[in-house]
């Protein structure tokens, strides 16, 4: 039983670096389109986005 539950924290683990990974890429493909743009609001969305995947929240839209 000790076994199994070491094994699902360990797959739980991977789970959230696969994901913050995942948010990391969104936050740089966001900050690519800010600097295109160059407006401080897409900054500001492009944080708020990163911070609510992390979280595990809905994202919304970057519309700046």
């Amino acid at each position: 039983m000790a076994a199994e539950r070491k094994k699902a924290l360990a797959d739980l683990l991977l789970l959230q670096k696969r994901t913050l990974a995942q948010c990391e890429e969104q936050y740089d493909r966001d900050i690519f389109q800010c600097k295109m743009v160059g407006l401080r609001s897409c900054y500001m969305q492009a944080m708020v986005r990163k911070i609510a995947c992390e979280k595990g929240h809905p994202i919304p839209p970057l519309n700046y």
